[in-house]
């Protein structure tokens, strides 16, 4: 069934609204209605319902800078931010960094999922949750006056040594009850914006958050938090680009566009589909790294010790260590006594990843401390703890989830590399190879269908990829950073969605972490970058990319979009788009954008008051009318420069009016009828 979000209502106290009103109740379509109070569903519109298709909503939020589209989206943030913390308050997440829960919000956000009613509602430190028949969810943030007289978690902070086993031992039920009962029955929201003016942590740092009462405040903001969240989907938000810094890492988002487009591009290939407008894939090209080396975000003195550790382990093949991985990887014992260049680093990369892994991620919480009895060397393995290590292994090997897929590139790639023979593999080495090359070479009997099974017998991140497309006009062939900054913002937006869609989806039902069956999926300032033609095809484009890649048949997406672009909300119907206008609803606005023409939907749906016309060219004009007509001269305007400007003139409507003005006010001389009759001429008359 449809998933939606049907509307915000920010209550009489809110804080952080700016422009937007209190008791106002913000809709986004017209599934609901509200009457006293209490939000109603209207039963005439089960057209509109399915009208993108099955699973997909998309709704837009429409408004002249500053009107509160922004405001409206960071209310919403706000409130699935305070309700994150209380519902996963207590609950193990790795290495993600704590949330803050932020004071004197005020609002509610309803939804409709699976048919079913949903609400959540701040108001100040209480977290209220509702979904459908079942009862309320009343949940408190701990530094809340009234937090004693309830039953609740205290543990907001972070938990280490014996202090952690007592507390995960007294708490786990308790926490995996409360996420039973409230983001199980939630959705996830995926926010995509790449203004570089949006969504900047030191933007909020003025906002009061809190970790666990007043005495322990965020350093940064609540939002720097949510940037640094790596738990595998469990806290039902992520934004893209990351800008954890207050900054867009160009290198990063660089790299992983690479990564997301190349098996996009090879599954559109298959299938005869165009990802990119205008460009077909070529080919992806692969070359071993030379320099490579394990690579760290942001090393420490423990990451370079481990470093050494794992490259001394690679060093003694036949040490306990090492036996491990290839008793549990199943990798083939001749690699012992050979010098494989590539499967040593092939090797390398799966301990670090293995261990990777057991610290960030939630339901890997029993290994997390495993790594530092595994890295110390100078103590030998006790059998429980080999135990543990195999134990760790074969569960990352059986990952379904994203979380395994570059573990399952680099076993693929080990099982069929041993056989390799020594002349191939210099050439690998010295020449690289391209990825038809690979597949055709180490898997020709795999039958390799959709993305998902394309990235798992993907080369693995021992080797550097180089994307090639086919500009459709003269065949040339590119490489993907030599297309246009238009060009790859679309396939970073593009890209970007898909890769959390699918991650989403491969999360298991037995994970220990919510699986969300629903996203909603905010596309904030869609159009940046994108000529009015990559503007007029991308929410067709968005809709097709969505079925081509089979995402409706796991998830139920509800886009919303907020834009300045006519052409993206000519693709959207009436009761799909929210006017906003100086934090009001524009109830007014009676246009109906669907197909409509788009000099009217700029006037009606973008308040353009001045017109359609540049404001230089609409000064110079109205400058002329009043020399011409009113006798006014405040433009040193003479016969010649008169009749220049007139020339100019695109709109051949208005330049017949000044034409007009002209004869009344120069008269009917030599020169204007040589005028005439060249525009005569000119016209075939």
């Amino acid at each position: 069934m449809a998933f939606t979000i049907i509307c915000i209502h920010p209550i009489v106290g809110c804080k952080y609204l700016k422009i937007l009103k209190e008791g106002e109740y913000y809709f986004f379509n017209d599934w609901y209605r509200e009457e006293n109070g209490h939000i109603v569903r209207n039963e005439d519109n089960t057209f509109k319902r399915g009208f993108f298709g099955n699973g997909i909503t998309i709704q837009a939020v429409v408004g002249k800078n500053g009107s509160g589209k922004s405001s409206l989206l960071d209310l919403i943030y706000r409130i699935v931010n305070n309700f994150s913390y209380v519902a996963t308050e207590g609950t193990y997440r790795a290495t993600a960094e704590r949330l803050y829960y932020i004071r004197e919000i005020r609002a509610e956000l309803y939804y409709e999922m699976d048919g079913l009613l949903g609400c959540v509602k701040v108001e100040d430190d209480t977290v209220t949750f509702k979904y459908g028949q079942g009862e309320p969810v009343v949940l408190y943030f701990p530094g809340s006056r009234n937090y004693e007289e309830v039953d609740g978690l205290m543990n907001a902070r972070q938990m280490d040594g014996d202090e952690h086993q007592v507390i995960r031992n007294i708490e786990r039920h308790t926490c995996e009850e409360i996420i039973e009962k409230t983001l199980s029955n939630f959705f996830y929201s995926l926010v995509v914006n790449y203004s570089i003016q949006s969504l900047n942590p030191c933007d909020y740092e003025e906002e009061e958050s809190f970790g666990e009462d007043e005495d322990d405040s965020a350093e940064y903001s609540w939002l720097s938090s949510l940037y640094k969240k790596n738990d595998g989907y469990m806290v039902p938000i992520g934004f893209e680009p990351y800008r954890g810094n207050n900054q867009i890492d160009l290198v990063n988002q660089k790299e992983l566009a690479e990564d997301r487009v190349a098996a996009l591009l090879i599954d559109a290939e298959k299938h005869r589909h165009k990802l990119l407008p205008g460009y077909s894939y070529s080919t992806i090209d692969f070359r071993g790294d030379q320099k490579f080396s394990l690579r760290f975000d942001h090393p420490t003195d423990d990451d370079e010790i481990e470093a050494e550790s794992i490259q001394r382990i690679v060093e003694d093949l036949n040490g306990d260590r090492s036996e491990l991985f290839f008793d549990k990887y199943e990798i083939n014992e001749e690699y012992k006594y050979n010098d494989c260049y590539f499967f040593k680093h092939a090797f390398m990369y799966l301990i670090d990843k293995t261990f990777s892994v057991s610290r960030n991620y939630p339901d890997y919480e029993e290994y997390s401390d495993l790594a530092d009895t595994f890295f110390d060397l100078d103590d030998e393995l006790l059998p429980h703890e080999k135990e543990m290590v195999l134990s760790l292994i074969e569960k990352v090997k059986n990952d379904p989830s994203h979380i395994g897929t570059k573990v399952h590139q680099t076993i693929h790639f080990l099982e069929k590399l041993i056989h390799v023979n020594a002349e191939e593999l210099q050439e690998m080495e010295e020449n690289g190879f391209s990825y038809d090359e690979y597949i055709q070479h180490f898997f020709p009997d795999e039958q390799i269908e959709g993305p998902k099974a394309i990235m798992e017998y993907y080369p693995p991140p021992i080797f550097r990829n180089f994307i090639y497309l086919k500009n459709d006009r003269n065949d040339e062939c590119i490489e993907f950073p030599s297309l246009s900054s238009g060009e790859r913002q679309y396939l970073f937006t593009i890209s970007a969605y898909l890769y959390h869609l699918r991650n989403i989806i491969s999360v298991p039902e037995d994970a220990g972490r919510v699986k969300y069956r629903n996203v909603c999926l905010f596309l904030d300032e869609i159009e940046l970058c994108f000529h009015p033609e990559y503007q007029r095809t991308f929410v067709s484009k968005l809709i097709q990319t969505l079925r081509d890649n089979h995402v409706c048949e796991s998830l139920n997406v509800n886009v919303i979009l907020t834009t300045h672009s006519p052409f993206v909300l000519s693709d959207i119907p009436r009761s799909n788009i929210l006017y906003l206008n100086k934090g009001e609803i524009d109830r007014e606005n009676k246009l109906n954008p669907f197909g409509a023409n788009v000099n009217d939907l700029l006037a009606k749906s973008f308040f353009l008051s001045g017109g359609f016309m540049g404001e230089f060219a609409k000064s110079k004009i109205e400058s002329l009318v009043q020399y011409l007509y009113e006798d006014v001269n405040n433009g040193n305007w003479d016969e010649d420069s008169s009749k220049d400007l007139i020339e100019m003139v695109g709109d051949e409507v208005i330049q017949y009016q000044l034409q007009q003005l002209y004869i009344k006010k120069i008269g009917n001389t030599d020169r204007y009828k040589d005028w005439i009759k060249s525009e005569a001429e000119r016209l075939g008359i």
